[in-house]
């Protein structure tokens, strides 16, 4: 009988001490880049790191499966659905790649190919939306990560 109380309280204080205090801390997205070397195969690369705290004592997992990228309110591309490893006690970095259309970049009009062409070589610098959202899972305990940032990048 007594064996039966030490492992029901050694089964409580294992699980009490493993719990999640607070949600990870989404921080900020970093490295934001579109690389331009794919040109040739009408893809371009884009690469950023997005950026978490987590406090706890245990890990879980993050999904980033709803990220879209925009130029002048145009969706340029999405990122492929990807599953994470979240570290416990630690700052980490999450690596988010995909693949843009060159022709979604510079414009798919006829008439505008031109002038965007131009425009893209002549600024070299645009602004990047990056809208959509994270989940961490842990068992049955989910948190959503909304993201939406804009960053200036230089293009090529």
């Amino acid at each position: 009988m007594k064996i039966h109380y030490l492992f029901c309280l050694a089964f409580v204080t294992l699980f009490a001490s493993c719990s999640l205090s607070e949600k990870p801390k989404f921080i900020t997205l970093e490295k934001v880049s579109i690389d331009g070397s794919g040109l040739k195969n009408k893809v371009l690369k884009f690469k950023a790191d997005a950026i978490f705290e987590n406090i706890n004592d245990v890990g879980g997992e993050i999904l980033a499966d709803s990220i879209f990228l925009y130029i002048n309110d145009t969706k340029i591309g999405s990122l492929a659905p990807s599953r994470f490893d979240v570290p416990s006690k630690d700052t980490f970095a999450i690596p988010l790649q995909g693949e843009i259309s060159a022709s979604k970049l510079l414009g798919s009009k006829k008439n505008d190919l031109i002038g965007n062409i131009l425009g893209v070589l002549s600024k070299r610098k645009v602004k990047l939306d990056i809208k959509g959202g994270m989940t961490f899972n842990k068992g049955v305990i989910n948190y959503d990560y909304p993201i939406s940032e804009t960053k200036e990048i230089t293009l090529f």
